[in-house]
């Protein structure tokens, strides 16, 4: 009887050293896989970040750009009006001092 007790104590033992080695096994993996996935959520997160960083400046810039030119042109086309105005009255005035002077 001791011995039985014995061994069955023994095998007890064993399978609760098997049991939580196997727990414990589980739990780790477990908690790699969970590691692993806030890990790839982050670097997803961030890359994210800097495509979208990317992408804003981008748009940003082409907008600028396209400020830029409009403006460009208005001040130019403003520019354009002013000295043709400014040549049709000098034109005029030396035609009307040309025809007074006949």
């Amino acid at each position: 009887i001791q011995m039985l007790q014995w061994c069955w104590i023994q095998m007890l033992r064993w399978y609760r050293t098997q049991v939580l080695r196997w727990c414990w096994i589980q739990m780790l993996r477990w908690y790699r896989i969970q590691m692993l996935r806030w890990w790839l959520v982050q670097m997803l997160r961030w890359w994210l970040i800097q495509m979208l960083q990317w992408c804003l400046i981008q748009m940003l810039q082409w907008c600028w750009i396209q400020m830029l030119r409009w403006y460009r042109t208005q001040v130019l086309r403003w520019c354009r009006i002013q000295v043709l105005r400014w040549y049709r009255i000098q034109v005029l005035r030396w035609y009307r001092i040309q025809v007074l002077r006949w």
